[in-house]
């Protein structure tokens, strides 16, 4: 039975107040849960047990993000207003797209995205073809999938102007509210704000790099290589079996660091210890 299709995409992990917390969720905050599917032979060393795929990827809820795009004039920060000022101000080169953000909780204050909010589609991507047939040899992918986004993130930082890459790691990320009829600048996070304008799907992506990620990927649209950019959006979207087991792996230095194998065999005994079991998963059905 292929238990990987057999647990819905995208659902919420079961929770099991029994999983050690010693391995401390920490920056990620995942839940505790039990894997479903059989368990596993522990006879058999941990790497070279039968691997089952875990479809426990992160909820998406569609939510709208952008209510209208408006016309904004740069010289005065207000919009252009009638239609011979609107004219003069075209010609003159002072107008720019911005995006109203949808309004949302706490605040509900216009809030003007300098710009387009690129890609129209913020959902996962499908869930990758897993090859692998023993937990060994599912670490050994995940490293080598860790490994690409690390190289990712080092040819990005290397082949964008030095400026740029300073803007991009810049904690601060510049928005305009609606004053009246006028804009006026307004700082928040830039992380927190890509993250909720954009959720990340990747297990094996830390916050930072997605961060740099997504304002790379913004420079890219910037610059009109949109096939570019739609790579590094891609990547940020791409989801993976057993979201669980990745960020705690990720957490543990485990996809980085190969002499780390005694870690990540440990945590993935426990892992192992809290699969459900055929019997308990049938109750359920």
């Amino acid at each position: 039975m292929e238990y990987g299709t057999k647990v819905p995409q995208y659902v919420q992990p079961f929770m099991d107040i029994g999983f050690p917390d010693s391995f401390r969720n920490g920056r990620f905050a995942v839940q505790n849960f039990t894997r479903l599917g059989p368990r596993t032979n522990k006879s058999i060393p941990i790497h070279r047990r039968t691997y089952y795929p875990y479809a426990d990827s992160k909820v998406h809820i569609p939510i709208p993000r952008v209510d209208r795009i408006a016309v904004i004039d740069l010289a005065t920060l207000s919009f252009p207003g009638a239609s011979e000022s609107m004219t003069q101000a075209l010609s003159d080169g002072r107008t720019q797209i911005f995006s109203l953000i949808s309004p949302r909780p706490p605040h509900f204050e216009p809030t003007f995205f300098p710009g387009y909010v690129t890609p129209n589609y913020c959902g996962p991507m499908d869930l990758p073809n897993v090859t692998a047939t023993s937990l060994g040899e599912r670490l050994m992918q995940l490293r080598e999938a860790r490994q690409a986004i690390n190289m990712l993130e080092i040819r990005l930082r290397d082949e964008l102007p030095s400026w740029l890459v300073r803007e991009i790691d810049n904690p601060r990320f510049m928005l305009y509210v609606g004053k009246g009829d006028k804009l006026e600048k307004k700082f928040v996070d830039r992380a927190s704000f890509f993250r909720s304008l954009h959720p990340v799907f990747n297990p094996l992506i830390t916050d930072p790099q997605a961060t740099f990620l997504r304002g790379a990927a913004y420079a890219y649209y910037r610059f009109r290589q949109d096939a570019l950019a739609d790579t590094i959006d891609e990547v940020l979207r791409s989801p993976h079996y057993d979201f669980q087991l990745c960020r705690e792996l990720l957490e543990l230095g485990c996809l980085d660091q190969p002499e780390t194998d005694e870690a990540a065999f440990q945590f993935l005994e426990v892992y192992e210890d809290h699969a459900r079991g055929e019997d308990e998963e049938q109750r359920m059905d």
